[in-house]
């Protein structure tokens, strides 16, 4: 039986095509590479989690689908946020690709981004950081549950530079399954296969880093393989609300801020009682917008280091780091602070800041002129980044 919009607390997984277990010779992952080798369409429910770098758990019904017609090709999440001290109420959101066009929900806005359109957003980006080279996933695999689908994990197995090892069998659930353990620098996968069913039970992976350890769990549970995916069936009028492109995300023209006064904000100092920006004027006054949990954070908070090492002796120029992100409470911040020493003046509680700033990203910086007024403004995190900072201070300290 094939099931459609499931709109509950779970995640649903559609893939077209029956299979009939059949164990080839070989080891156990050749078992299974066999077997989801036949598998075209499926449906499972699955709770994912993590604990770094704040506890967040949701559950999810998604339907995806693998097949040669261009129609076939999708999936569907319906994800129910759990509650949590952040998550004060349960919130359903979705998410559908079909080839063409990926669409996700937000707080009541539906964003739309099409292959035609940004074909780029189609693709996986390799990029390098100071930190090492990593890929920034494609706008449809950006769901956090995609590389724990099954033909995710399956890419993983067949991927010859990953060298999965075969574990001793063990039980969870009740269900004996087969163990497969993937170890890199600095993470550690387990997968668990039922070895009855020849499905996933269980995916684990812990990261250990410099920026923090992290577990993140995804089980799954009611598989169902699926015959026939409907025809239609990820066309955005099956599975979007009939009203859909009046929620659509209208594009927002963000300000030019550049020449116009920085709005005036009393914020609580990690160290101290609290400041105004009003306090500092007839100073040059750099604001870093930042998180702990952001990657290129990292990286600027060593610039900010440097400017503090450069800058610190003239009285004219304020180094400010400003944590807006609901996510970081004081404890988070002040972790931060101290495994990458930094020096100067951290604000937080800042939410409201940020938007007023309409801060979309981090790490995001402003600099305010003596007189009060914006005469910069940078996005993002650049190798150059500090060099440019640096000397914009100078010039406008006098």
């Amino acid at each position: 039986m094939f099931v459609g919009m499931i709109k509950k607390c779970t995640i649903t997984i559609v893939l077209s095509s029956w299979a009939v277990i059949s164990f080839a010779q070989g080891n156990k992952i050749e078992k299974v590479l066999d077997y989801w080798a036949e598998i075209k369409n499926y449906q499972c429910e699955c709770t994912y989690s993590f604990d770094f770098p704040f506890q967040f758990e949701f559950q999810a019904t998604t339907t995806v689908g693998r097949s040669q017609q261009e129609q076939d090709i999708g999936f569907y999440y319906d994800i129910r946020y759990i509650k949590t001290e952040k998550n004060e109420s349960q919130v359903s959101e979705f998410a559908v690709y079909n080839g063409a066009a990926c669409y996700h929900s937000f707080k009541g806005e539906i964003t739309q981004i099409t292959r035609k359109e940004k074909p780029e957003a189609f693709k996986d980006k390799e990029f390098e950081a100071s930190t090492g080279k990593g890929v920034a996933p494609a706008v449809h695999k950006s769901p956090s549950l995609f590389p724990h689908m099954l033909f995710e994990v399956e890419k993983e197995f067949k991927n010859d530079t990953l060298k999965y090892e075969v574990k001793k069998d063990t039980v969870i659930n009740n269900t004996h399954c087969f163990h497969f353990q993937l170890k890199q620098k600095i993470i550690v996968k387990d997968i668990y296969i039922d070895s009855n069913s020849l499905l996933p039970v269980l995916y684990s992976a812990y990261v250990e880093s410099d920026r923090g350890n992290q577990t993140r769990i995804a089980s799954y549970s009611n598989f169902r393989l699926i015959n026939q995916v409907p025809n239609g069936y990820f066309k955005e009028k099956n599975l979007l609300p009939g009203n859909w492109e009046a929620m659509k995300r209208k594009p927002r023209k963000q300000k030019d801020f550049i020449g116009k006064p920085a709005a005036n904000w009393a914020l609580p100092m990690l160290e101290g009682d609290s400041i105004a920006l009003s306090q500092l004027k007839g100073k040059v006054v750099l604001l870093e917008f930042t998180a702990t949990w952001c990657g290129y954070c990292w990286e600027a908070a060593v610039v900010m280091n440097n400017l503090h090492k450069h800058l610190k002796e003239n009285k004219d120029i304020v180094l400010l780091s400003i944590f807006s992100s609901d996510v970081d409470n004081k404890e988070l911040i002040e972790k931060f602070a101290q495994k990458h020493k930094i020096e100067n003046t951290i604000l937080y509680n800042a939410s409201h800041v940020g938007k007023e700033y309409e801060v979309l990203g981090y790490p995001t910086f402003f600099i305010v002129g003596k007189d009060g007024v914006i005469v910069g403004h940078y996005k993002g995190f650049s190798k150059d980044l500090g060099d440019k900072v640096e000397k914009e201070l100078l010039e406008l300290a006098g």
